[in-house]
């Protein structure tokens, strides 16, 4: 059975806490979880694809906020396998500027991020392993 890590689970805890239901957080696609554990809208994870079965219009949707963290999903010879990997690549190099960027175009009011990242924007929690920084 899986169970997230602790640091997730304080971070989730954190933000149940301090931030209002409707606040939108960018974060890893790799923590497909954060959604479910904080009742919390996300910016994208790759699993809002399997909305198509459901929803075809969201798609296009979908692939717009792929490619505000740099994946275009129409490349030829893309796998899910690749996808996943050059995703969780690309949100590692995301910087100040790319999500000031994209919260030019969309609601985002958090960025999750490694502890070890550098930003300008200020923390609001942060624990051995994740920050939680305030996009202003």
């Amino acid at each position: 059975m899986y169970r997230p890590t602790p640091s997730i689970e304080q971070v989730a805890d954190w933000t149940k806490a301090n931030t209002s239901q409707d606040a939108v957080f960018l974060v890893d696609l790799a923590l497909d979880e954060f959604r479910s554990l904080t009742k919390r809208p996300v910016f994208v994870t790759w699993k809002d694809g399997s909305a198509i079965l459901w929803d075809r219009s969201y798609v296009q949707a979908w692939a717009e906020r792929l490619k505000e963290i740099g994946l275009d999903i129409t490349q030829k010879g893309l796998t899910e396998k690749t996808a996943r990997k050059k995703l969780g690549s690309l949100y590692k190099k995301l910087q100040d500027e790319d999500v000031s960027q994209i919260k030019s175009r969309f609601p985002i009011n958090y960025w999750v991020v490694p502890a070890t990242k550098t930003s300008r924007f200020p923390t609001v929690f942060e624990n051995k392993s994740y920050k939680v920084l305030e996009v202003k």
